[in-house]
């Protein structure tokens, strides 16, 4: 992609200056209609189109810069290929990143900690399906939302995430099939699936906070067998990961 800007650049740099020898040369000769209408097109048309791509060319630059150090840091944690070409493409389409946000909420339900922060003065982001429909994280759109929000944060900032948990709890034994030997249940349940589609994709943002050294919080009951999934039994390894068991009170 890199060099198909390049080669846009210098094409566009070769035909403006081809334009301006030829009008130089048709000085000399008598300017009629046809030449009127080709310095239209080189004035409104041709250069507007190059100072375009010197910007685009530029931001991308910045754009590398920033993917180089956030891949640099996945690589170092063991994060799998398939999250290096996501964030690549991530890159490529937005031409860079603006790490604007102190904290993120996946799942956010009501928005408590979201507002909780935003009160102390802290820039945060609710990801909620409830709040925008397009926050679907089972979806294209929704993922890629997910996975730019995590990217969005700053280094060192917070991560509140409270995944669907209904078919990994206990009381879903009985549909979802899961079980410690057999964490991914049975699929042919159309909820276990999406389930676990749902906790694939979360590990792999769980990978992008843990490279911009974010600190976060993934909520789930005692008896859930969340962290047994294959992709986060992969982070869980990966990483340095500490399990904390609370009372939650009314």
């Amino acid at each position: 992609a890199w060099d198909s800007f390049t080669t846009v650049m210098q094409y566009l740099k070769n035909s403006k200056k081809k334009k301006v020898v030829n009008q130089s040369q048709m000085k000399k000769m008598k300017v009629d209609k046809k030449t009127r209408v080709s310095k239209h097109v080189v004035d409104d048309v041709v250069n507007p189109i190059y100072q375009t791509v010197s910007t685009w060319v530029a931001a991308s630059e910045k754009s590398r810069a920033q993917l180089n150090n956030i891949c640099g840091r996945l690589v170092s944690i063991g994060a799998p290929v398939v999250l290096l070409q996501l964030i690549t493409m991530v890159f490529l389409s937005t031409g860079g990143i603006t790490e604007s946000l102190d904290m993120v909420e996946y799942f956010a339900g009501e928005q408590a900690v979201t507002r909780a922060w935003a009160q102390a003065g802290y820039r945060s982001c609710p990801f909620e399906i409830k709040l925008n429909s397009m926050a679907d994280i089972l979806s294209t759109p929704g993922f890629c939302m997910a996975l730019l929000m995590a990217l969005m944060t700053k280094n060192f900032g917070f991560a509140m995430i409270a995944t669907v948990c209904s078919t990994w709890v206990f009381v879903n034994r009985s549909t979802s099939r899961r079980t410690v030997w057999s964490p991914l249940g049975d699929e042919r349940v159309k909820s276990v699936a999406l389930a676990n589609v749902m906790v694939s994709r979360m590990s792999l943002i769980l990978w992008v906070l843990e490279a911009k050294r974010c600190l976060w919080l993934y909520e789930q009951p005692q008896t859930s067998l969340l962290f047994q999934h294959p992709r986060m039994q992969q982070f869980v390894e990966s990483c340095v990961v500490f399990k904390i068991h609370c009372w939650m009170g009314s």
